[in-house]
C-alpha cells in the first residue's frame, strides 16, 4: 500500500503535467572529381539547394507533440492515459530575391495562415482545448492578446546547405506586433531559433560538403552527423544519426532522391557538444529522474530535386518511452533495491511523440 500511494502522488504530478502543457548543386551539374586519379576520388555533395531571382514556393510545416502517461497494473486492463497534445501549422510564401556568389540567397517570407491548437483533457473537462488561426480574412484566438500573424513577413539570409546565416526584419517585425523574443504562446512561434527551424533542412545541413564514399550514381552512399536531444524528457545525451541515400528515380518533375535517416541515443556526451536540455520543473525532473528509457526511434525521410537543386518534403518523427516500476518510486534518498522489472511490479509508462513536417505544396 505505501508503493501504491507513492504511484498515485506522482500521477498527481503528471496530472499537472499534461494538463498545464507548455506551450544542393546546380541544376542538372554532375560531381566533379578534384583529386588525383591515384587517390581516393573525392566528390563535391549535390546535396546542396540552388537558388534563383524570382523563384518562388508556396511550403506548409507542421509540428506535433504528444506527452501520455498511462498506468499498467499487473493483471489488469492498462489505465486511461492522461494526454496533451500540441498542433502547430504555418503556411509560407517564399521569393528569391538575390543571390550571393557563394550560391546564398536572401528569401522574402510571407505568412500566409497559422493554425496552433492544444488539447489537454482533464477529469472535470474532458475535451479541453485551446486553438489559434489566422488568415487574410481573420484572427481567431482563445488565448487573451495574441498578435495577428498572418501577412507577417521577414527575410533570410540562406546558404546551399540551408543555414540560416540571419533573419532580417525580425526586431522590427516584433516591434510592430509588441510582441518580444522571449514571449510564450502563439508569439514564440516568431522566436529566432524557431524561424531557423522551419527553414533549415536537417538531412541537407548534416551532409558533407565533400565525400569519398559515393554510390554507383556519384551520390553519398552513406554519412552521418551526431545531432542535439530535441526534447528534455528523452534521457540520453545526444543523437547519433545515419542517412541512407536511395537510387535516383527519373520522375515528371525531375531527377529524384531520397534520403533516409535513422538515430540511435548516444550515452556519453560527443567533445564538442552542449549537454543536452533538462527539465525546468519538479514534476518533469522527478518523471525523469526515475524512469527507465525503453524505447527511442529517431526516423528522417528527405525528398530532394537534383533537376532543380530543392528540397521537397522532409519528414522527421521521434518517440520515447520511459517507463516507472512503483518500487522505483522514491521522494527520499532510498534506492531501489531491485531495477529490473519483476512478476507483480506496477508500471506507468510515459511516452513522448515528436512529429515534424515540411513539404512544398504550390
Amino acid at each position: 500500500m505505501r508503493h501504491l500511494a507513492r504511484l498515485v502522488a506522482v500521477c498527481g504530478f503528471i496530472a499537472l503535467l499534461i494538463s498545464f502543457g507548455c506551450e544542393t548543386a546546380p541544376s542538372g551539374s554532375d560531381a566533379e572529381t578534384v583529386v588525383k586519379e591515384s587517390a581516393p576520388k573525392i566528390m563535391k555533395s549535390q546535396l546542396r539547394c540552388t537558388y534563383k531571382v524570382g523563384d518562388v514556393e508556396k511550403v506548409r510545416w507542421t509540428d506535433e507533440s504528444e506527452y501520455k502517461v498511462w498506468v499498467q497494473m499487473e493483471g489488469q486492463e492498462p489505465g486511461k492515459p492522461k494526454y496533451r497534445d500540441m498542433q502547430k501549422e504555418i503556411v509560407m510564401n517564399t521569393q528569391v530575391e538575390s543571390v550571393e556568389e557563394d550560391g546564398t540567397a536572401i528569401i522574402n517570407v510571407v505568412w500566409e495562415q497559422v493554425n496552433m491548437s492544444i488539447k489537454y483533457p482533464t477529469p472535470k473537462d474532458k475535451t479541453a482545448k485551446r486553438s489559434y488561426f489566422s488568415d487574410a480574412k481573420t484572427t481567431r484566438s482563445d488565448w487573451p492578446g495574441e498578435p495577428e500573424l498572418a501577412g507577417v513577413s521577414y527575410k533570410i539570409k540562406m546558404a546551399p546547405d540551408t543555414t540560416i546565416k540571419e533573419v532580417m526584419g525580425l526586431d522590427e517585425l516584433r516591434k510592430k506586433l509588441n510582441i518580444s523574443n522571449s514571449d510564450s504562446g502563439v508569439a514564440a512561434l516568431l522566436q529566432e531559433d524557431r524561424i531557423k527551424m522551419y527553414h533549415q533542412r536537417d538531412f541537407i545541413l548534416h551532409c558533407p560538403a565533400e565525400f569519398t564514399n559515393q554510390n554507383k550514381q556519384g551520390l553519398p552512399g552513406t554519412y552521418e552527423k551526431n545531432i542535439e536531444v530535441p526534447d528534455e524528457m528523452i534521457k540520453a545525451q545526444a543523437i547519433k544519426m545515419v542517412y541512407q541515400v536511395e537510387p535516383v528515380l527519373t520522375t515528371d518533375s525531375g531527377r529524384m532522391i531520397k534520403v533516409v535517416g535513422k538515430g540511435t541515443p548516444l550515452y556519453v556526451l560527443p567533445e564538442g557538444m552542449s549537454n543536452p536540455p533538462q527539465p525546468d520543473r519538479f514534476d518533469k525532473n522527478m518523471i525523469k529522474s526515475m524512469s527507465n528509457m525503453d524505447e527511442l526511434t529517431v526516423t528522417v525521410e528527405g525528398d530532394y530535386n537534383l533537376t532543380t537543386g530543392t528540397v521537397t518534403r522532409d519528414l522527421k518523427d521521434i518517440k520515447c518511452t520511459l517507463i516507472i516500476l512503483e518500487k522505483n518510486i522514491n521522494f527520499g534518498d532510498e534506492a531501489p533495491n531491485t531495477p529490473q522489472k519483476q512478476a507483480g511490479d506496477n508500471e506507468m509508462f510515459t511516452t513522448v511523440v515528436l512529429k515534424t513536417l515540411y513539404e512544398v505544396i504550390e
